[in-house]
This record gives C-alpha cells, structure tokens and sequence, in this order.
C-alpha cells in the first residue's frame, strides 16, 4: 500500500522542509511544504488546544487566525540565517553561503514557477524552449550553488517549536531545519512495503542513461517510425499510466559479498575527442602499523595544490548506443520526440579519469558510478557513425565565355567564389543601410545603423554576376532519353568493350544508378505541379524504369526530414531578380521566402534511393548543343563553306542532325528567362560569343567553325554544370572520404606536313587535323586538344568534381548560387505565431517606454523604473541578416555590473587569490587575496570581440539584495560569494558588441576528381578526395558539389574527327 505526501498533506510540490524539532516530529510532521505547513500547523493547533500549557502553543499558535497559520511562522521561531555548502574551484573547498527567510521563500516561488516551465506542455516548440531553457539557466544559477555542495540543502540550525532550555537543557544533540529541492526526476513520495520475492515495479519508462519516455507511445510509435525512436512521458511522476512500464527488478546475488546487485554499464559513441585527466601518479603515504604517519597527508588527496592529489578529469559528449526489439541488426542511438514532433538524439556526459585519450568517433563503454558516466575502453578508434546521407538538391545550367565567372556587364576580370561572395556582403549591407534609411526597415533608437552596416563591411561596389547562365532541368530533356538507358553501370554492362556513339543517350546530368526503393507519400491531387513558375518547368516526365530516371527528377518533391525529396533549384527566378535591380538586400529577402513558401515540385516522384552515398555525373556533350544551332545548316550563310572543299560544315552538321534528331532537345529551358538573349532558342557557343574564356586553358586547340582552317582558338566557348548539394549527417564528424570513378577527355591529335604537291583534306581541318598526302615523306607532330593548368572550378577546357562543406544551416536561410559555386547563408527572420523569431531579444525598458542610456548605474532604488523583464521590448536587429564572409556584428543594449561600484562588505578569512567566472551572465574578475580576506578585484577579460567581461543580462532587481555585515550595516546591491567573502557592486548599462557566426566551412574547395594533365592524354581509373568535418553541435553538415565540363572535348562520336575520343564519359562519386 502506498501513501503520498505526510499526514496533514497529499499535495506534491518540488521542495521539501525536514526538521528534527521533537515538537513536530511528536505531531507526525517531520516534513512539510511551504504550502502544506498550514495543514501542520492547523493540525497541531487543535491537538495543542488540550495542552495549552505548553510553552510553543502559547507563543506561536494561541489565538491565531487559521488564515496566519503560515510559513512565516517558521521566522517568527527561529530568524537565523539559512546556510548552505558551495564548491569553491579555486581552493578545492566548500564555504557557506547564507540566506535570509525571506531569500528563502522567494527561492521557493521561483523554483517551484520554474519547474512549471520545465514539465509543462507549452502552447509551441519555440515557447518551450525558451522556457525550458530559462528555467534550466536559473536552477543552475540559485539552486545548483547548493545543492551540489557538501549539505545539497540549506539549514536552519536550532529549533522550531522545541524550547530546548527548559526541556532538555543538559543535551549536547543538535537540532536543525533543512529544505530540499527536487528536480521532479528526484521526487517520489511513495512509500511502499518490502515484499518476498521479486520486486515488481510499475514506474516511467527509463533507459539507462535516466531518460523518461512513455512505454505504451513508444511501443504504438515503432510501427509508424524507425527504430530507437523514444517518445516524451507526458509526466514524469508517474501520474499518467500510458507512461507506466511493469515488470520484476532484474538482480544478481553476489555469493562474495552476500548481496544484491544491479550493475549500471551502456555502451556509447563518443562525438568529441576526450583528452586524458593529467593526473600525478599515484602515491601510497607513509605507513605505520598500517595507519598514516603524518595524518594530514590525508587532505592533501583532496588538495589540488598537493603532489598527492589525483581528482583532476576531463569531460566529453557522447551518443549511448544500444540494440533495439532485441535484434542486433538494429544498433544504433536513442532518439527523443517531443509533444512537437520534433526529434532530437539523446546524449550523456561522459567523465575520463584515466590516463588515455579517446577520440570521437570511438565506440565506449560507459559505467554508471557514482552520479558520472565513466568511460573505459571497448574498442579502439575508429570512423565513428558512418555518413548518412540526406536529401539531394540539384541544379544543371549552362554558360559560354560571355557569362562563365563573369559580372554581367562582362567589365571584370574572372570572378570566382570569394569575388561573389565578398561583393555580396558588401553590396548587401550597404543596399541594408539604406532600406533603414528609406524606412523600408525600422531599428530601436539607440542602434546607429550606418556604423553597424561599416562594422560589417558595408561599401558601395558593384554586386552584378552575369545572368546569362541557362538553366535547365532533366525535366527539359526528358523526352529525348525517356526510351534509352542513361545509367552508366547498365550501358556499360550491356555493351561489349568501350561504348561510343550511337550506344549512348542523349543526356547530361545526375544520375542515382543503384536505383531506388520506393516513393514518398505524395500530397494533393496525382501529378499536380506546384511553386514558382510550375508550368515552365514539367516539359516532360517520361523515363524508361526506376533504373534510367535522371536523379533530379526521381527525388524531385517538397523539402522533408522523412523523405529524400527537395523541389527544384530555381535559381532562374534569382538570376531574374539580380537581372531586374533593385536592391540585393530586397531580391535576397524575397527570392528566400518565395522560394521556400512555394516549392517546386511535380506529384508523382519522391524516390527513395537505395543508395544515395553513390552519385553519377554524366557531362553535356557537343552533339547535344549543336542540335540547336540551325544558323549552321543554313548555305545562305556566309560562313557556310569557308571555302573548304566538300562542303565539311554542311555535311558534318547534317550528320548529327540526322544521327540525333533535329528539334531542340531543351524543352522549356528557354521560355524561363528575359535576361539571356534566346536568339531562336539556340544555345550561343563558338563563334557566337564575343570573349573568349577569362580562364586560358594549358593550349590552343582548333575551333569546329573557325573563320581559318588553321586558326587557333580556345575551344567551343561553352561550360556545363551540374551541382549537387546533400545534408549529411556525420556526429562527431571526421573525414569524409569520396571515391571517384571517372573517364574524360581526349588524346592529343596528330599533324602531318611535308612534301610537295598536297592534297588537303577539308573535313579533317575543320577539327584541326591538318592532313597532306605529300609527294616527299612527311613530318608529324601531336598537339593537345583539351587540358588545364588549374584544373580549378571556374576554368575551361577540362572536367572536373569540386566540393565544398558547411555545417549544416536552415534551407529557408541559405541562398545556393550554384551558377557562382557559392552560398549565402542568413540569420532567421521567419515569425512565430507570436511575432517573434530565434533571434529576437529583449532590452531593458524604462517604465514609461524608451530606453536607458549607456552606461546609466542600476541600484536597488532603480529598479521601480523598469518595466518587468518579461514585458521588455524585443530587438529585432539580428533578423536576417547576411552572415557569409564574416558574420553579423551588433550592438545588445543589457546591464551588468559596475565594478567601480564595488563595495567589499566581508573581507573573509579563507579565500586564496583565484577568478570569479559566470559564462551565464558573462562577468569575469580576479579576486586578490591576502591572509584569506579579499583586497581587490580586477576587471581585466574580455571576450573574442574584445568587449569587457563585465557583466550582461542581468534584471534591475538583481540589485536588490541584502547584505547585513558584523557591524549591523545593510549592504543593497548585487551580492557574489567567494569563499567566505560577501562582494556588493552595483549596476551599469552597457551596449556591448556582439556577433552572430554563420556556418563553418570545413577545409575550403577540394577537387575530387584526376587532374587533366595539360591535357596529355585522356583521363580513366580512380581516384580518393576526403574532406575533414570538425565536429559541432548537430552531427550535420551540408555538402556541396561542382561539376563542370567544357564540351569541347566531350564527345559522343569521332565519324568526324579520329584523334577526338568517342565514347562513354563519366564521373561517379561514392562518398564513404
């Protein structure tokens, strides 16, 4: 049988007082409750009615009204000071700290308001965490001083009720009164009766590292989600029964002992490295007759300062791993989903107190003793979690030497990521700064905004990338491989030897070739399209089977953390906004919110690979533009012939036509945009551009419609790109290794010369083949015909895989300029539902509206002139702001201590000169003591941006604390304890710098693939790129790949040019 709570009160609450007064523990109340002392105190009441000559009934209880009957009692028995036990880091120690009653109670209120915020089901995820993370800040601020001292309580030394003179004057016994506090995981009231046998147990799920979770949701949930997925207990006390497990206690009868045991071991992956305690050896002391020589040496392995001590540790993260529904297959981590939906992956700490360094990454085990998780070895280290990819985003174009890494005006030299990129800050900020000017965007008063745009690099230069990139979609070119294999691996696989020509589809771009497994839910009516220019988009949907569907198409779907989808890229929508002017700041802020509130994507696909770490590039070929281009087949045109015999141009032009269609094989890729000049929907290449690529590729080669048969050019002018971006998920992060399988380019061509009396073959010329039939013997030479110095993303002549890695950030954030190979990453500026976003903050707000001026002083008399904390104003400054190339930097107006103010009301006897740190409110000072009493403090930190540690979000009313010393004197003001010193300051408002970061890249552009080699030779067989994750906060990252070929040497039949190397060219990635 259980009760709860003692016998005047069922009510739970998160505190609890216990004392030993023998007057309450005669009554049966050796434990109460702020709330539930009433009902002590009533019940003792009328019991003492009977014996109203007892001296506590007449001094605290007679003739007081029920409605008294309070905790205030309590002071009005005994109005002593309420001490606790704190660990001081400096000395290794533990000094009291002291409250008043009345500190006592307010402790109680906010404690008990903060475990509200703590368990409570709050109205969104937003609210709840900010609550939750609140209350978390504050318990470890006021209650975790004590708690994790030497009593884990505050105490009241003497009786309540007791009058120990009279009673029991000659006792040496000590009376006290102690309150605890309870997070709610602590708290159990029920008492329960031993019974023979097993012991059965009805309480809230728990796995082994002490998280709750509700059995009976679990269970239902495993059918609807993956494994290792935990759902939130709905209370923690056990009140609600869908969250009860039952079952018999599972212990082990130690015969050495003589005891029951139930050992506590889980095993974990650690996701930061974990450096070793750096402890002293060891040492046994002196001895005699088995006890210690010099008994003080036994302090001195709890002194920090003796060669003796061996307390120090190092402490780390880690993911606890286990086996789920008791199948070994399915190991892996926890996942936590809340009352939101929203999932988290559980962590513990971890506590290294051996001499050894574990990396992260590496598999532990991980025993539970005392109250830490120690870690010890299980296995060496390794890679850690493998890489688990996530949904491919993908984007194809293409671009000639008029636009390639060009501004739009074609005025600059070659632009590359760090051009866009830093222009765009700049432009950004300044266009900011005048948006705020215009009113377009409002600040609080005291921000000076042009200060903080040049603070952030505001300048006034041009931000104008070329906007004649073309963008297409495999959706545009479906129609023409839809009944022809573009997987690589079965071409290859049904072909004998190398395929070539007419073996080959008509396709470029990415391709999935290990398939798929089945499709997300589709949502709305069956092949409905949707987002921004939907119907520009679908020109067709047809592939051949799940085995030969273009990657961009079989993922295509709205952005989901379940499913492998992402819509369309619609980077021509950006490219119009930049192409029509305006303000970037403006197009930026609009393009994100368009884009992400309206997707767009097709029903009807969503496929889910089978493996999706293994990505095929297949590169746009020559045949594939020229298909465009009728200007060539025209014989009214001037450059139709160039005199060569046979009419080469003509005939090699028909050739394709004829070998691979005559319409345009580009769909709706030229209805989408007003800023590349369309020209009859022909791609512009060759001759058709005006400059020649800004990158010179390692040699000259011959151009296919030159104006002279010898006249040496750079090439066809055209680049093709296909980018690739992935969310991986890679916890405590690592080298990320990718595989490349590849063939491209070509061999060099021969020339051959000499003689007299030459005949000239004219269709060999037009690919620079010079070929003579001489009357003497002749000479030969080769020359390349492709190839790069760089090999670098923006070049041409070459092919190549690029990537780049960010920590992960959120879509709605980031800007992929692909066309560039560059990111702009932002800070959130999507509301909630209460107007609010995570970046929002409040500032400290006079009562009568307005703000305090910098550096105004905060005393306890202030604090009547501010609003309460939570209906301070909230600053706005930080919404979307660009981030990239440096981040955001702004000012927080705050308060926090001046230390000019400081007023040393106890000197103390034990201190030892060390630093007080708060990271929670950011103050910093070192405290110089001589003979144990404090002296001085000195303000000399500061942080990264160089701002004073001086103190930040700290209320009005934390300056109104008391403080009476020996002689009597009240000190008001901001009270901090070292040691056994008392430190009073007052307050200051401050408008301190402050930064928001965007995304960490990981290691710069790596090239994946083979170098071209000055184009030597043709480029085939493997080769290993790795890009090195540091670890962060959520295990993920975003992946960003760059693949680009010039189409001059790519292509799929040689009938015309023997020294051009037919056949199948490729990249495949596998990241491992």
């Amino acid at each position: 049988m259980a009760s709860q709570g003692n016998f005047f009160s069922s009510t739970s609450q998160n505190h609890q007082f216990l004392t030993n007064d023998p007057v309450f523990l005669e009554f049966g109340s050796g434990s109460f409750t702020k709330k539930s002392i009433k009902n002590v105190l009533k019940g003792m009441k009328v019991e003492a009615d009977n014996i109203s000559d007892e001296e506590f009934y007449q001094d605290h209880l007679e003739g007081v009204e029920d409605d008294s009957l309070t905790i205030d009692i309590i002071n009005d028995a005994n109005s002593g000071s309420w001490v606790g036990k704190t660990f001081v880091n400096a000395n290794n120690s533990y000094s009291d700290v002291t409250y008043t009653f009345q500190e006592v109670i307010d402790l109680i209120d906010t404690f008990e308001e903060k475990i509200k915020d703590l368990t409570k089901k709050h109205e969104d995820k937003d609210t709840a965490v900010q609550k939750r993370t609140d209350a978390k800040n504050w318990i470890s601020a006021n209650i975790d001083t004590f708690k994790t001292g030497e009593q884990e309580c505050l105490q009241l030394h003497g009786t309540l009720f007791y009058n120990k003179d009279l009673d029991d004057s000659g006792s040496e016994k000590e009376y006290w009164t102690k309150i605890f506090f309870y997070m709610p995981k602590e708290r159990n009231n029920e008492r329960v009766v031993a019974t023979k046998g097993k012991t059965v147990i009805s309480d809230v799920g728990t796995r082994a590292t002490g998280a709750k979770y509700s059995t009976s949701k679990t269970k239902s949930a495993l059918s609807r989600h993956h494994p290792g997925l935990y759902i939130n207990a709905d209370a923690i006390d056990a009140s609600s029964l869908d969250d009860l497990a039952s079952g018999p206690l599972r212990l082990s009868y130690n015969n050495s002992l003589g005891m029951w045991e139930s050992s506590q071991c889980i095993l974990a992956r650690l996701i930061t490295d974990l450096a070793p305690a750096g402890n002293n050896p060891f040492t046994m002391p002196d001895e005699t007759n088995g006890y210690l020589s010099d008994p003080d040496e036994a302090a001195a392995f709890y002194n920090k300062g003796s060669e003796l001590y061996t307390g120090n540790f190092t402490t780390g993260l880690a993911v606890p791993v286990n086996a789920e529904n008791k199948n070994p297959h399915l190991f892996g981590p926890n996942f936590n989903m809340d009352e939101y939906g929203e999932k988290s992956i559980e962590r513990i700490m971890v506590v290294n107190r051996a001499e050894k360094e574990f990396t992260a990454g590496t598999l532990i085990m991980c025993t539970l003793i005392g109250a830490e998780w120690i870690v010890s070895e299980f296995s060496t280290a390794g890679q850690g979690f493998p890489t688990r990819m996530g949904a491919w985003t993908f984007s194809k174009f293409i671009a000639n030497s008029d636009n390639y890494f060009r501004s739009n005006d074609e005025t600059d030299r070659m632009w590359d990521i760090n051009t866009y990129e830093d222009r765009a800050r700049k432009r950004w900020y300044e266009d900011w700064k005048t948006s705020v000017a215009d009113g377009s965007e409002s600040h609080l008063g005291f921000h000076n905004i042009a200060t903080i745009a040049t603070d952030n690099g505001a300048e006034n230069v041009p931000f104008n990338p070329s906007c004649g990139y073309q963008m297409c979609t495999s959706f545009d070119t479906a129609k023409y491989h839809k009944d022809t294999k573009i997987n690589f691996d079965e071409i290859m696989s049904d072909t004998q030897g190398d395929p070539q020509g007419n073996d080959l589809p008509i396709f470029w771009g990415p391709v999935l070739p290990d398939g798929y497994n089945s499709k997300a839910p589709t949502i709305g009516e069956a092949g409905a399209s949707f987002g921004i220019n939907s119907d520009k988009y679908f020109y067709s949907t047809d592939y051949l089977d799940e085995m030969n569907i273009p990657a961009d198409m079989a993922v295509n779907g709205p952005y989901s953390e379940d499913y492998n989808t992402s819509p369309i890229l619609p980077l021509d929508y950006w490219q119009e906004k930049l192409f029509g002017g305006g303000s970037l700041y403006s197009n930026a802020k609009s393009y994100r919110n368009e884009i992400f509130a309206s997707q767009t994507y097709k029903n009807g696909f969503g496929f889910q690979p089978k493996n999706p770490n293994r990505l095929q590039f297949a590169p746009l070929t020559m045949e594939m533009v020229i298909n465009t281009d009728e200007d060539q087949a025209d014989e009214s045109n001037p450059n139709y012939d160039n005199g060569f015999t046979g009419g080469g141009k003509v005939a090699m032009y028909n050739n394709w036509r004829e070998a691979y269609g005559n319409e345009n094989m580009f769909g709706f890729m030229f209805d989408r945009y007003s800023c590349v000049a369309k020209q009859a929907k022909q791609i512009q290449y060759d001759k058709k551009v005006e400059f020649k690529p800004l990158s010179t590729p390692y040699n000259y080669w011959y151009t296919l419609f030159r104006d002279q048969e010898n006249e040496q050019t750079q090439g066809l002018n055209l680049t093709a790109v296909t980018a690739a971006i992935n969310r991986i998920s890679r916890p405590g992060g690592g080298e990320v290794n990718i595989e490349v399988a590849q063939q491209f380019g070509t061999t060099p061509a021969r020339t051959v010369s000499g003689g007299q009396n030459a005949s000239f073959n004219g269709v060999a010329a037009f690919f620079g083949i010079v070929s003579m039939t001489p009357a003497t013997p002749p000479s030969s030479n080769t020359f390349t015909q492709w190839g790069s110095v760089t090999d670098k993303y923006n070049t041409a002549g070459t092919t190549a895989l690029h990537c780049r890695a960010f920590d992960a950030w959120p879509r709605r954030d980031t800007i992929w300029d692909t066309r560039f190979f560059s990111a702009l990453h932002f800070n959130p500026d999507l509301e909630d539902e209460d107007g609010r976003t995570d970046v929002d903050f409040q500032v400290p707000t006079l009562l009568e509206g307005g703000f305090p001026s910098d550096g105004a002083s905060i005393t306890a008399a202030d604090e009547a002139s501010y609003k309460n904390k939570k209906d301070w104003t909230y600053d706005k400054i930080r919404r979307g702001k660009l981030l990239t190339n440096g981040g955001f930097k702004y000012n927080k107006l705050t308060i926090g201590l001046d230390p000019s103010s400081l007023v040393i009301a106890k000197a103390g006897e034990t201190g030892v000169s060390g630093f007080v740190d708060n990271d929670r409110n950011e103050y910093k000072f070192y405290v110089n003591v001589t003979d144990g009493a404090v002296q001085s403090v000195d303000f000399n930190a500061s942080d990264s941006l160089g701002v004073s540690l001086e103190g930040v979000d700290l209320s009005p009313n934390a300056f109104s604390g008391a403080y009476v010393d020996d002689d009597g004197t009240t000190h008001n003001g901001f009270i901090v304890r070292y040691a056994d010193a008392v430190l009073i300051f007052q307050g200051k408002v401050r408008l301190v710098k402050r930064q928001d970061n965007g995304p960490t890249e990981h290691g710069g552009v790596v090239r994946c693939t083979a170098s071209s080699n000055y184009g030597q030779g043709q480029v085939s067989g493997t080769t290993s790129a790795s890009l090195a994750l540091d670890p962060n906060n959520t295990g993920k990252y975003d992946v960003y790949f760059f693949f680009h070929n010039d189409i001059s040497h790519t292509y799929q039949s040689a009938d015309y040019n023997p020294f051009m190397s037919n056949g199948l060219q490729y990249v495949v990635a596998n990241i491992t």
